[in-house]
């Protein structure tokens, strides 16, 4: 059993301590004396990937780190260097970026450039004009690669990630093949051992056929189907919209010599594909399912704070009559006498509400920054272009349900008072807490998008809309109002 060099403890998979992460603290486990390891973010048949944090450069960094059982292998090792030097060689937009590689203590490790949108796996499906510029993304990384003589071996949407602009990369080298004059007579993986994963494996492979380009291409069409339609093309799949779909079957041709001839030539196809507007129009990211959650639990949250601070403030400015005897000097506005010995409070500081908005307010404030950092954590707090927000169609439409409400509810009150228009106001009240949940969200997700509360008119003319009701009848109140 491999134990920790520091403190004797068994070592699990990824070569790192689990003792020395408990016993921590705020003290962050240090690698090579640079690298302050903070969580991990992916695993494979090569070692467990972190996110680190570069001490000196105060960069985030990924480390992949070598399981110990496999590092006492010369064979492993081996392949772990040589990753390292297929990767030193790459250096282009779409392919990952390699920092640096070392040994500390018998743990091997590659230090490489942190993707902060995660892996593609994360956002299947998606639009197809998003998969076809991923697609073109990852053509033009192999066309680079296979010039280089390196044929990657494992296109998969765990092996593809995202940057925070969300442009994809190539990762994992782990299993690639030197090919050509570039190859200087040595592979990343033995000869003779068929690597990857099955599903994404061109039938030539599986058949023992020495490694070629064209077999990424297999997998990368493989990949471009499943970023379609959320599922792996398998027997008599069905076909895909429009001209992408004859794309698609070229590359899943059985026969190598069908495909395209080169991942160029791949890239000139797609690129065919893209309409010329895109390029400049980021496409949103698809925020994940647990971010989702924490979204909508933030816009509820903030729903909930925003009715406190409306209750507080109605509180204030709502008149009334009060005894002498509980009057209090500086919080009220204007008090006037009445016969008795009363007073008219025609407005006041209250002390409680008030506090208990500004503790509202504090606490949306907290929340807000919580949900802006999960944001960055996931790589999906980024400007994404003049793409609109959802939920602003939700709030206009909501915004004239409410003013059509209370229009009907005014028409009928005139025209034929009965006791069931009392209740009206029940409905238009959720309808209204409805338009305050909603121009949360939108707000959310703008902020979210980097963009400008304004840049939406349908969201403001909705909460105009929304306020008529209330405003109005509270003006309706004050101008009856009379002391008694």
């Amino acid at each position: 059993m491999t134990r920790c060099p520091r403190c004797g403890a068994a070592l699990g998979a990824s070569g790192v301590c689990a003792a020395c992460l408990a016993s921590a603290g705020d003290e962050p486990v240090l690698l090579a004396g640079s690298f302050e390891l903070e969580e991990p973010i992916g695993e494979g048949g090569m070692g467990q990937v972190w996110r680190a944090r570069h001490r000196r450069l105060g960069r985030t960094v990924a480390v992949k780190l070598l399981p110990l059982e496999l590092a006492a292998s010369e064979e492993f090792r081996r392949r772990f260097e040589r990753e390292a030097q297929a990767l030193a060689r790459l250096a282009h937009p779409g392919i990952v970026t390699v920092h640096d590689f070392g040994e500390e203590d018998g743990q091997y490790y590659l230090v490489m450039e942190y993707a902060e949108g995660g892996t593609l796996a994360t956002r299947m499906p998606m639009p197809a004009e998003q998969a076809v510029r991923h697609a073109l993304e990852l053509a033009e990384a192999l066309s680079y690669a296979h010039g280089h003589g390196i044929v990657h071996r494992d296109i998969k949407p765990a092996n593809v990630l995202l940057s925070a602009e969300g442009r994809a990369k190539l990762t994992d080298f782990g299993v690639a093949r030197f090919i050509g004059p570039h190859s200087g007579g040595w592979t990343v993986t033995q000869p003779d051992k068929v690597a990857g994963t099955p599903l994404y494996l061109a039938p030539e492979v599986l058949e023992g056929a020495a490694p070629d380009p064209r077999q990424d291409l297999y997998a990368l069409g493989v990949l471009l189907y499943e970023m379609v339609t959320g599922t792996r093309p398998q027997g008599d799949f069905a076909p895909l919209a429009g001209p992408l779909d004859a794309v698609v079957r070229r590359l899943l041709a059985p026969d190598p010599a069908r495909r395209h001839a080169s991942a160029a030539e791949l890239a000139e196809a797609l690129r065919a594909l893209v309409p010329a507007r895109t390029p400049a129009q980021p496409v949103p990211a698809a925020v994940p399912d647990d971010e989702r959650i924490w979204q909508h639990a933030a816009a509820l949250i903030h729903t909930v704070c925003t009715a406190i601070g409306l209750w507080a403030v109605f509180l204030c400015v709502t008149p009334r009559v009060i005894p002498a005897s509980e009057a209090i000097p500086l919080v009220m506005i204007d008090p006037q006498p009445l016969p008795g010995g009363r007073l008219v409070s025609w407005a006041r500081f209250e002390i409680g509400p008030l506090l208990a908005a500004f503790a509202a307010i504090g606490f949306c404030a907290i929340v807000y920054q919580l949900l802006e950092m999960r944001w960055r954590r996931a790589g999906i707090f980024r400007d994404e272009g003049p793409h609109p927000v959802e939920d602003v169609a939700m709030v206009l439409r909501l915004g004239v349900a409410c003013a059509a409400l209370f229009a009907v509810h005014l028409a009928l009150q005139a025209a034929w008072p009965i006791a069931l228009l009392r209740y009206v106001p029940i409905p238009g009240g959720i309808l209204e807490l409805l338009v305050v949940y909603y121009t949360w969200s939108a707000l959310l997700e703008t902020q979210r998008r980097r963009r400008s509360w304004f840049a939406d008119w349908r969201l403001w003319a909705g909460v105009a809309l929304a306020l008529v009701p209330p405003v109005t009848d509270f003006a309706r109140y004050l101008a009856y109002w009379v002391p008694r």
